[in-house]
């Protein structure tokens, strides 16, 4: 079940990717369209999605260890410095695949070199869209607890939970699409989108 609303997610990602990446280039381009583009590259998708899933479990994994041995803490610290790596260099993969067709393979290499080309090679972790995401999910916490109060229950609350959770996770995708199709723009043609500034976008990597 996770991991096929993590691939709705990802196919939602890359059809707004695409959309607004042609946007940014004054191209006209509908949903529907946007989306079949998507659709047409689920099987490199796809692969995406596992290759993401398994960089968020190690990612969980390397923060699990902080109160454990040095050596542990050590690993920990390691294997997030190198996650946080490969998270800033495949940050072009999804607008690779979907508006340049490029293979799996070579759209990581692509980003790679879009990403030090432009940032160089100091570039890590992932791209920073802000506080809108944590101040949604500390709302959508407060909402739970306040009805889980109210009602003496658990299942409205958990009505609230899945809800909220839907709108954080349609927010947060939203924002991080906009976000790094503009960076797109940034890293291939030297200029960011209108209403977009240089400085900003020149410093997006948390």
């Amino acid at each position: 079940m996770c991991f096929v609303v993590s691939f709705m997610a990802v196919l939602f990602q890359a059809t707004l990717v695409f959309s607004t990446t042609e946007r940014l280039r004054a191209g006209d381009v509908t949903i529907r369209t946007a989306l079949g583009n998507a659709l047409r590259q689920s099987h490199k998708l796809f692969l995406w999605n596992i290759q993401s899933i398994w960089a968020n479990f190690l990612g969980v994994l390397s923060h699990s260890g902080k109160n454990d041995g040095i050596l542990r803490q050590l690993i920990g610290q390691l294997a997030s410095e190198a996650i946080g790596f490969w998270a800033a260099r495949t940050i072009f993969v999804i607008p690779l695949l979907v508006h340049e067709k490029l293979t799996y393979e070579a759209s990581h290499q692509r980003s790679s070199e879009l990403v030090k080309e432009t940032w160089g090679d100091s570039a890590n972790g992932s791209v920073n869209t802000g506080c809108l995401g944590p101040v949604i999910a500390l709302l959508v916490g407060l909402v739970v607890f306040i009805v889980s109060i109210v009602f003496d229950s658990l299942t409205p609350a958990f009505v609230c939970g899945a809800i909220g959770g839907s709108l954080w996770v349609l927010v947060h995708y939203t924002v991080k699409g906009i976000h790094i199709a503009a960076l797109y723009q940034y890293a291939t043609t030297g200029e960011p989108p209108d209403g977009f500034d240089k400085k900003r976008v020149a410093s997006m990597f948390s």
